[in-house]
């Protein structure tokens, strides 16, 4: 188990994870989701900037940093909690 101290601004959290992930290897597989879920993301991350900015900077962040398919990083990241089938997307 990886364990990190994150500290500094929202972006900088998110470099620090992002960094992380990459040196670890992990991957979102883009045939994870459908279209229907990768538009369902889209649309949680608008919401995400409206009501929670600081999340969405950090979550932008840690996808650049982990040089990752942006697409594919944030619906895994949006779609988690959703992963166990208790969605109609």
């Amino acid at each position: 188990m990886h364990r990190s101290q994150l500290q500094g601004t929202y972006e900088e959290i998110g470099q620090q994870q992002g960094q992380v992930i990459r040196q670890i290897g992990l991957a979102a597989p883009l045939s994870l989701y459908t279209p229907q879920q990768y538009a369902f993301a889209r649309m949680c991350q608008e919401q995400l900037g409206i009501v929670a900015s600081e999340l969405l900077t950090a979550m932008n962040s840690l996808i650049d940093a982990s040089e990752m398919d942006a697409d594919a990083m944030a619906t895994m990241m949006l779609m988690a909690p959703f992963a166990d089938g208790h969605t109609n997307l």
